[in-house]
């Protein structure tokens, strides 16, 4: 059957069309491409032959589109939309367009709004004409109000914002290309006078509209509807119902069926096509991934909506279809519970959170208000921070005054810190502070719901108070235990356990409870631990670790294995590690690593932290360096640094602004100027290639610098910095680079540290090699590490989060490491991971320094000056030179490599290969015994490497057995992760090739071939007999993976 849409059978081609044809949702008034552009392009017979041709062959639009994929499994919406827009304006002939960008970013120069604020959709120019820009967005809203009705009254269906919101940013994108800074990067874009620059801006708002089902007499009836100002004549219509029982069979013909529409069918009209019984269905499509969809009748429809809203309060969208298989009208189905009214009044202010409340409901958020020419600005801007908030203006009481200041934190009326200042100023100003906590603590308790805003709120309380403590008072400790007990037993109130936990902490209660047996706290624990929830687990860790439970070995072993069991990993290390520190005789420990072994699902790198406790039960002497070296004892330096590792978010400083820059070089200056050595944790984040973007110039630059310093943590936003402009010549961040590498009292210590120098010098080149041609006061924690760890352990293959967990009990998520770091804001927990890695790199650093350091002042290992053995400050540098600044190698010299090899081979997307289970990865390893050796290990993609089996298959032990620095893949390899095949390496006589058995059965795969997504096929046979080959090391097949797919 072909669709009534010109014809064209290709489901994507369709949705293409669909894509440029379509009607706008507003009017042209408002901003939108007038449809005489987009009609004109459509009516050309080169646009038709275009259209034609993919329609018969659509692989190379599939493989277009799947490169925009975050993942192996998922296209959304939005992306597929902007993609199909995208191959409009790249490859259609009739629209001739010339220096296309998608993407580009916009950095904001105001001095009160110094941030990267978002990106221009495309920006071209078409033969002859000025250049253009567009903004392009796919949107659904819903008509929840009565005649007369606006803009604001259509809200979108997961309830983000309405259509009166959506108008305005229309507005305030298309203005944002009449900017100074926008105007300058087109000129140099399209190399034209910056005073010539004029650029047209339109926007593709394309969608649909739904009407209430409820007030209509049948589905074709949303066409009557009149039309409220702004919105377009012709705009696609639909209708949306909350109550599918009775409004669906009443408005809908008994002929008719509904297809229940996936998202990536959202886009054009369906056609349904017919099985030999009769009935209809949506036919499978093999290149999209999309499954086959049987059409139901409207009884069938009812019981499936029935289950789906008993779990689940998504809206489903539905398309009505005739008898002859086309669709002829389509509408959401909303849970009853469906509530639009807070979109309604007041989304020109406020937008949905993610979250909901303790009862289930949204929670919204101010929205971020606007320079002048249209900028958001972000939550914490300079100008918030100026804002006096005074303590004499706010509530006396407790609970009066937190929700004050809660709802300041709310609307992002002042910034953290202020509100901060303000606690500790009231705490201060109490008869006793202690007391004074555990009634803020009590009353944020009995006045709140379990939110995350109420959480934030009592962590920033005791926050507020550590900063100002000066004494405990067993008292308050007390008075804050018996209310926590209380708690316990109502589970309503389970979520405050640790936030009154971590205050008894700081109240310095006793381990050994005085309002309550030990045997009760200890049923708590099992009972929290039952409940078999992630946030009940963490809550029963921090009871264990505050009262020193469970008091039996056979009590730990049941809390672990139940959160193993449950696959709660996270919160089974930090049991595991608060244990193994609680552990004074060294007897429960085994015990604990022996139920770890037990645990065959537990992924790889978790099992390494967790057994990787015992490496460090005593001292040791190492193998080399004895001289040194000196006995190490490892339970010691860790209780020594404990107090520094609770506090390790505490002093966390985003530097984004030339005034918070300012504080930063202040306090850098007073180090250097001390004369002393002090060691600095450094680290570096960058955009990862899943997230790169072909047309972007910024992929390879550090976006994120990160200084773990004495006593404070400083986040730098290079980009924002950057935008800053120049002091005396330079730019802020070059200033840093000079002062960082040309300052020798300064010990910057990271972990695989020559990739994050490598990135700094590539991203600020001219100062880099002009302060240091070569580093001369940089070390490696891992290879400080290794000096002083026994040869026997598994040290060599940890990451720096195994040796947070072994050496420090300091538990660190990754979540976050490779998250989007171009994108802005940064997030709260991008800010906490970055912190977190560079506290760490320092903390590890003096872990493994604690006894050779010497103190040049009375304060604490984490605070004071030192001074280090010449000898041993000699043998931890780390010497990175300019020189070894080379590109990473390219998918070209892969081509080269194979071609020179006489290997047949075909390159493609990786998203056109039809046979998943053909695709392969290839993993760098290095085997770092006596001569350093390196491996590239070929496995299929859903399968890990057991590493114990890979080391015995090469006769290594496994402790010398690690993956690839990002300086050997640079320098050995030559490509970076994700991006790796068996052949074309730079080193490749070097590199021993294993593939694993698995792949070695197969007839042909498809391995990396030196760019991001793409692959090259090669016959198994061709590359085993590469053996021996000139050029070519080793090629052998081995068994080394684990039995199960399991990552």
């Amino acid at each position: 059957m072909k669709s009534s849409l010109r014809g064209y059978t290709s489901k994507v081609v369709h949705d293409l069309l669909w894509a440029m044809a379509s009607p706008h949702l507003l009017s042209e008034e408002l901003g939108v491409l007038p449809a005489s552009m987009s009609d004109d392009v459509l009516a050309q017979p080169s646009t038709l032959a275009w259209l034609a041709a993919l329609d018969a062959d659509p692989a190379p639009l599939v493989a277009f589109l799947f490169q925009k994929r975050r993942d192996a499994n998922s296209l959304a919406l939005g992306v597929y939309y902007a993609g199909l827009l995208e191959y409009w304006l790249r490859f259609c002939p009739s629209w001739r367009v010339e220096r296309l960008a998608v993407g580009q970013q916009l950095v904001c120069n105001e001095k009160h709004a110094m941030q990267t604020v978002g990106q221009l959709k495309f920006v071209f120019r078409q033969e002859g004409a000025q250049p253009m820009h567009w903004e392009a967005s796919i949107k659904y809203f819903l008509l929840c109000h009565g005649p007369p009705y606006q803009l604001e009254h259509f809200v979108g269906p997961h309830l983000g914002e309405n259509l009166a919101w959506r108008a305005i940013e229309i507005e305030r994108k298309l203005s944002m290309s009449k900017g100074e800074a926008v105007r300058r990067w087109m000129a140099s874009h399209f190399e034209l006078p910056e005073a010539s620059m004029a650029p047209t801006s339109y926007m593709v708002l394309k969608g649909a509209l739904f009407y209430p089902l409820t007030t209509l007499a049948s589905t074709f009836d949303v066409q009557r509807i009149p039309l409220c100002e702004g919105l377009a004549l012709d705009h696609r219509r639909g209708w949306w119902t909350s109550a599918p029982s009775s409004d669906l069979p009443r408005t809908t013909s008994p002929k008719h069926t509904f297809a229940i529409l996936p998202k990536m069918r959202w886009l054009a009209p369906v056609v349904a096509f017919r099985e030999g019984d009769g009935s209809l269905y949506l036919p499978r499509d093999e290149l999209m991934g999309l499954d086959r969809v049987d059409l139901l009748s409207v009884q069938q429809l009812l019981t499936h909506l029935a289950a789906h809203f008993d779990k689940s309060e998504n809206a489903v969208l539905v398309a009505e279809v005739d008898a002859s298989g086309d669709e002829v009208s389509r509408g959401f189905v909303m849970d009853p519970s469906f509530d639009p009214s807070p979109l309604m009044a007041n989304a020109l202010q406020y937008k949905r959170r993610k979250s909901k409340d303790a009862a289930g409901g949204r929670e919204y958020e101010q929205r971020r208000g606007m320079t002048g020419d249209g900028v958001r600005l972000k939550h914490d801007v300079p100008s918030a921070k100026k804002r006096q908030l005074h303590l004499h203006d706010l509530p006396s009481t407790p609970a009066e005054l937190l929700m004050a200041l809660q709802s300041h934190l709310v609307a992002h009326s002042f910034s953290y810190a202020t509100i901060k200042a303000v606690l500790m100023s009231y705490l201060q100003a109490a008869e006793s502070m202690p007391s004074r906590l555990v009634d803020c603590v009590i009353a944020l308790v009995q006045g709140s719901d379990d939110s995350k805003d109420t959480l934030r709120m009592g962590h920033l309380v005791l926050e507020a108070y550590s900063a100002v403590r000066t004494t405990h008072e067993a008292a308050s400790a007390l008075r804050l235990e018996t209310f926590l007990h209380a708690q316990l037993d109502l589970r309503e109130r389970w979520w405050c356990i640790r936030l009154c936990a971590k205050g008894m902490g700081l109240l310095g209660a006793s381990a050994d409870p005085s309002s309550v047996p030990v045997e009760t706290l200890q049923r708590a624990v099992h009972t929290l631990v039952a409940a078999a929830h992630p946030r009940w687990n963490a809550a029963a860790v921090d009871l264990c670790a505050l009262y020193r439970l469970p008091r039996t070995d056979a009590a730990v072993i049941n809390i672990l294995s139940a959160m193993l069991e449950h696959a709660d990993y996270f919160n089974a290390e930090a049991f595991f590690d608060a244990q193994v520190a609680l552990d004074s005789t060294g007897e429960r420990t085994p015990r604990l690593v022996s139920c770890i072994a037990t645990c065959h699902s537990l992924p790889t790198k978790i099992a390494r932290r967790f057994g990787a406790g015992l490496a460090l039960l005593s001292p040791h002497r190492p193998d080399e360096a004895a001289s040194e070296m000196p006995l190490f004892d490892a339970k010691a330096h860790c209780a020594l640094l404990q107090p520094a590792v609770h506090r390790a978010l505490d002093a966390v400083h985003l530097v984004d602004t030339p005034d918070a820059f300012g504080a930063l070089r202040e306090h850098l200056e007073r180090l250097v100027r001390d004369g002393s050595y002090h060691v600095i944790g450094v680290d570096c984040e960058w955009r990862p290639r899943q997230h790169a973007d072909e047309t972007a110039t910024d992929n390879e630059r550090v976006q994120v610098l990160q200084l773990a310093v004495p006593d404070a943590v400083y986040i730098l936003d290079t980009m924002a910095l950057d935008a800053a402009g120049s002091n005396n010549g330079l730019l802020l961040m070059e200033e840093l680079c000079s002062v960082l590498f040309g300052s020798p009292s300064l010990l910057l210590v990271g972990f695989c540290f020559a990739g994050d120098v490598q990135k700094l010098r590539a991203t600020y080149a001219s100062v880099m090699d002009r302060v240091c041609p070569y580093t001369t006061n940089c070390l490696e924690l891992r290879k400080l590490a290794l000096l002083r760890l026994p040869t026997e352990s598994a040290a060599a293959t940890w990451g720096l989060a195994t040796y947070a967990s072994v050496c420090l009990h300091l538990t660190m998520e990754k979540d976050q490491q490779c998250s989007d770091w171009s994108v802005r804001p940064l997030t709260l927990a991008q800010i906490e991971y970055a912190a977190l890695d560079a506290v760490a790199v320092r903390l590890l650093a003096l872990f493994f320094l604690a006894d050779v350091l010497t103190l040049r002042s009375e304060n604490h290992l984490t605070s004071a000056p030192v001074t280090m053995p010449a000898r041993l400050l000699r043998r931890l540098l780390i010497r990175e030179d300019r020189r070894d600044l080379v590109p990473f190698l390219q998918e070209s010299n892969v081509v080269t490599a194979l071609t020179a090899l006489r290997l047949a081979f075909t390159v493609v997307d990786a998203a056109s290969v039809l046979e998943r289970s053909a695709i392969v990865k290839t993993v760098a390893f290095a085997v770092t015994s006596e001569a350093t050796a390196y491996v590239a290990v070929v496995l299929e993609l859903e399968k890990t490497i057991d590493t114990t089996a890979l080391a015995d298959a090469l006769g290594v032990d496994a402790g010398h057995l690690a993956l690839a620095t990002d300086a050997e893949l640079l320098h050995v390899f030559g490509y970076p992760r994700g991006c790796i095949g068996p052949l074309g390496l730079r080193q490749q006589r070097r590199i021993r090739v294993v593939l694993d058995a698995n792949v070695a059965a197969m007839p042909t795969m498809y391995c990396g071939v030196g760019a991001l997504r793409r692959v090259a096929s090669l016959a198994l046979q061709e590359v085993l007999a590469l053996d021996g080959t000139p050029g070519v090391g080793a090629v052998t097949y081995l068994v080394v993976c684990r039995p199960t797919a399991a990552t």
